[in-house]
């Protein structure tokens, strides 16, 4: 079976948790005959290309057979320099890709799976890769992921006292409203793009 993986992180057996799931993911599905396209969409954090101990990592999948294409950087399509506080709350409660900015490779990754031909998406805890292959549905989507992003963020915003986030004057009263108003939306959105998959698990 020819597999198009999807992952917000360069796999590696030495690293945090879910380095180490993706690259036990890798391990089995090669082992197991089957063939792999490997597609990384990193997110906001990264901004200068991959590092050198990754890159190393890079060329060892590819030694197993993985073929690795070029890496999405998310952070490339925000726009840059400073943005009004007012109209970056109004993109963020009428703009999808002010919260999931990763939709902009929509076009890009689809013109990469039709390349690569596969028989199936398998997107690894990757919001990015959920958010850039949304509407795609030439082959069948496979999603596995973990705690969503919006669930910590509603559990300091329910508790705000508990988190030491000012909730005492009006105007912090009407900041916390709105985050809750921005939170539920990306609530939505997340599950609008889960729902566009064929199958989805919850680790």
């Amino acid at each position: 079976m020819r597999i198009f993986l999807i992952e917000s992180n360069v796999p590696d057996p030495a690293s945090s948790a879910v380095h180490v799931v993706a690259s036990e993911i890798v391990r089995l599905i090669v082992a197991a005959g089957h063939s792999i396209t490997l597609q990384i969409i990193f997110d906001m954090s990264r901004h200068d290309g991959v590092t050198e101990g990754e890159q190393v990592r890079l060329e060892r999948l590819q030694q197993m057979g993985v073929e690795v294409l070029p890496p999405l950087f998310t952070s490339e399509v925000v726009a840059k320099g400073p943005r009004r506080q007012r109209v970056e709350f109004l993109r963020q409660l009428f703009l999808t890709d002010a919260l999931f900015p990763a939709v902009a490779f929509r076009d890009e990754l689809e013109r990469r799976i039709a390349r690569a031909r596969p028989e199936v998406v398998f997107i690894h805890a990757s919001p990015e890769g959920l958010a850039a292959s949304a509407g795609i549905h030439a082959v069948p989507k496979f999603a596995l992921g973990g705690t969503m992003d919006h669930y910590p963020t509603e559990a300091r915003l329910k508790f705000p006292a508990l988190f030491d986030i000012p909730s005492t004057s009006l105007k912090e009263r009407a900041v916390i409203l709105f985050h809750k108003l921005v939170n539920a939306r990306r609530k939505r959105i997340h599950f609008r793009m889960i729902r566009d998959c064929t199958a989805v698990a919850i680790a």
